[in-house]
């Protein structure tokens, strides 16, 4: 690394890619949208880096003004990671995705991992600061959720504190429509005179049928 000369400063150009200086030198990585934005020179035509990127991403590299590399990159999902964001896409979860490489673009992960459009966002450039300052290191401090830090753990995690809470708000709603409509039937009953019928043995049948209803409703939502 001693090798190296330091980065002075450097800017990410969203779904781009990044320029800043290093010895005094201008330095572009990133896509031909961005190399073009920068009237870089050098540039194979469109057919060329067809035929040599054969389908994969094609990142250029530019030293004062001019192409200097070109990297042909393959990209290939993880199964795993796939599975999981699939599953964070059926549960109504938006996956945020903080990102300094040019070619990763929200329809390029949308393709990538068989998602529908609108699945997930690409955090923009300007919000990496604040990104940073929130999931920072921290010495110490409460928390209700933990998890090995590897992103499947991580969406296993979120997914289940989701269907946790629409399950309750499962119950809630039965429990709630239970209430009002015992509430309702005996309105009516004092209405009708026949209130007297509504027997103990009636009381405890009603709530062990919405007890039932309940549970069967709830055992469709398993965590």
């Amino acid at each position: 690394l001693d090798m190296l000369y330091p980065v002075e400063s450097y800017i990410y150009e969203d779904e781009q890619g990044l320029s800043g200086w290093i010895d005094n030198k201008r330095v572009l990585l990133g896509t031909r949208r961005h190399m073009e934005n920068h009237s870089i020179d050098g540039l194979p035509p469109v057919s060329k880096e067809s035929e040599y990127g054969k389908g994969n991403v094609i990142l250029y590299l530019s030293i004062s003004g001019v192409v200097s590399t070109m990297f042909v990159v393959r990209v290939t999902p993880s199964i795993s990671v796939t599975k999981w964001m699939q599953a964070l896409e059926r549960e109504g979860i938006v996956t945020v995705v903080r990102s300094v490489d040019g070619f990763i673009s929200e329809r390029f992960l949308e393709r990538l991992f068989e998602l529908d459009q609108g699945s997930l966002k690409i955090l923009p450039f300007r919000y990496h600061k604040e990104y940073e300052a929130e999931t920072g290191y921290t010495e110490k401090m409460s928390s209700s959720m933990m998890c090995s830090g590897h992103f499947p753990a991580f969406a296993m995690l979120i997914t289940g504190v989701k269907r946790i809470r629409s399950a309750s708000q499962l119950g809630i709603a039965i429990q709630v429509g239970s209430v009002a409509l015992g509430a309702a039937i005996c309105i009516i009953s004092m209405v009708m005179g026949s209130f007297s019928q509504i027997t103990p043995s009636l009381v405890v049948a009603y709530h062990v049928i919405f007890s039932l209803i309940t549970m069967l409703m709830l055992e469709t939502k398993k965590i």
